[in-house]
């Protein structure tokens, strides 16, 4: 059997069912198998990496069309709904409360629980791989705000089921309740994913043509009871993680400039909220002068995708933490405007972005980012801020010397071993953008062994503020961003 594992990043899954309004919020679950193949196909015709894997992308498409409805391994999910209140095309300041509520309604589910849909279908190699890379371009599913990730699966199938159609199971034992959900007709081209309302509004139509209902049996999930209540904590927050979507996302390599846009996008709504003043925490600057406390400050950092050299994690972290103003700034980042080109200063369109969790460093789960750990590893080259010189026939301030001097001005142990790391970091941006290159930091690859494990984040030297010198426990570097064997 094929399936696809779906994670929602944000921990929310928003899908109104077919022939609902928005005001019933009402929330399709299990996600409808049409959903579910019209998102594949979308993605199919809008990505453009995925071109050249078109005829084996539609082979798999059709293979799943031709299936019979798919079975559900389902997370536990709470029914939610936030309410807004939005003028009237008629608003008129004289009629202050002329205004129409909406209803947001949402499925609350754990980021980390996976959502299966199992199809009853074989493929080749070359149609299992394409779908498998179709899987992880899925940026999300129902409406836009249900940011997931998603990877093609295969084995057995679930046993049992969460969700299944009616047919199959014995309805007697009471354990099922009944849905109808959308489901496409065997044999039917995969043209008739891409229907639009448009069209069907035309035809006079209620259900797109090529599809059917089809009642599922579902058996609703027990809530997960192994982890222990969080204690409410006192403690400011240091940290925050935000996802960053889109086509355009930049390179690791892009670290220093897309800290920048972050840091801006972050003073920019401070600034709105707050009579256009400065975050002390954000800015690092204390009214018109650097801070004395230095990297007490927020730092702008970048994480990259588990399989790519592509950003897509950004976090803030700020050892002194973030107060009620920065957390809502935080919480209300839409987009980034980011030069994301090493040649040409050029912008790219904004980049959809928001925050998907914030904590400490000990009850938030990065391990690529906190450890702890013996031997790290740099994910971002470290940058000097000193230019080594010859003093007496002797070095001094070398690379090793100021990665140990930052370690200690940070409150770190002195490491054992210090190493410089061969690969291509002169690749890496080390000037802010509009500078000239003559003014860049050099940059070098670091490898550190501590005597005991230590615990992150760890950013030192230049830039390290806005995403250089960034370190992460050896084991976590994604192997395409291994160092290459070319010198540093």
């Amino acid at each position: 059997m094929i399936g696809l594992a779906i994670q929602f990043e944000l921990g929310r899954y928003h899908a109104n069912p077919w022939g609902s309004h928005v005001n019933d919020a009402a929330t399709e679950w299990p996600p409808s198998p049409w959903r579910l193949l019209r998102a594949l196909y979308s993605t199919s015709r809008t990505n453009v990496s995925l071109l050249p894997h078109r005829t084996a992308i539609d082979r798999a498409l059709q293979a799943l069309v031709d299936a019979p409805p798919p079975e559900f391994v389902l997370p536990y999910a709470t029914a939610a709904h936030t309410r807004h209140y939005m003028p009237l095309s008629s608003y008129s300041a004289l009629r202050v409360g002329d205004t129409s509520k909406v209803l947001d309604g949402f499925l609350a589910i754990d980021r980390e629980a996976k959502l299966e849909a199992w199809w009853d279908a074989a493929l080749d190699a070359e149609a299992a791989d394409a779908l498998a890379e179709l899987a992880r371009r899925l940026g999300y599913l129902g409406r836009s705000e249900s940011v997931c990730t998603a990877r093609m699966i295969a084995g057995a199938g679930p046993e049992p089921p969460s969700a299944t159609p009616a047919e199959r199971v014995d309805l007697e034992d009471g354990e099922w309740d009944l849905t109808d959900v959308l489901c496409p007709r065997r044999g039917r081209p995969l043209e008739s994913l891409a229907i639009s309302v448009a069209e069907l509004r035309k035809g006079r139509r209620l259900i797109p043509a090529g599809t059917e209902r089809v009642t599922y049996a579902v058996r609703a999930p027990k809530p997960v009871t192994t982890r222990q209540p969080r204690r409410p904590s006192k403690d400011k927050p240091t940290l925050a993680l935000l996802r960053l979507r889109g086509s355009t996302r930049p390179a690791i390599t892009e670290a220093v400039t897309v800290g920048r846009a972050l840091r801006s996008a972050l003073q920019s709504v401070y600034g709105a909220r707050n009579d256009e003043n400065a975050s002390p925490t954000f800015s690092g600057r204390s009214g018109d002068q650097p801070r004395d406390d230095q990297h007490r400050h927020a730092h702008y950092l970048s994480l990259p995708d588990a399989d790519g050299p592509r950003i897509d994690r950004l976090i803030v972290w700020a050892p002194e933490g973030f107060g009620p103003e920065e957390t809502q700034a935080l919480a209300c980042v839409s987009h980034l405007i980011v030069v994301a080109n090493h040649t040409r200063d050029r912008v790219s369109e904004p980049l959809p972005t928001a925050l998907a969790a914030l904590g400490t460093e000990s009850n938030l789960d990065v391990k690529a980012l906190i450890g702890p750990a013996r031997i790290w590893r740099s994910i971002t080259p470290f940058g000097l801020v000193r230019h080594p010189k010859q003093r007496k026939g002797e070095l001094v301030d070398s690379p090793a010397d100021q990665v140990r001097r930052e370690l200690a001005l940070r409150g770190f142990p002195e490491p054992q071993h210090v190493e410089l790391e061969r690969g291509s970091w002169h690749r890496f941006r080390s000037h802010k953008s509009g500078e000239s290159r003559l003014q860049r930091a050099s940059v070098f690859g670091v490898r550190l062994e501590f005597e005991e494990p230590v615990g992150g984040p760890i950013a030192l030297g230049a830039f390290s503020h806005f995403g250089l010198g960034l370190f992460t426990p050896a084991l976590q570097i994604p192997a395409s961003l291994a160092p290459p064997t070319t010198p540093a």
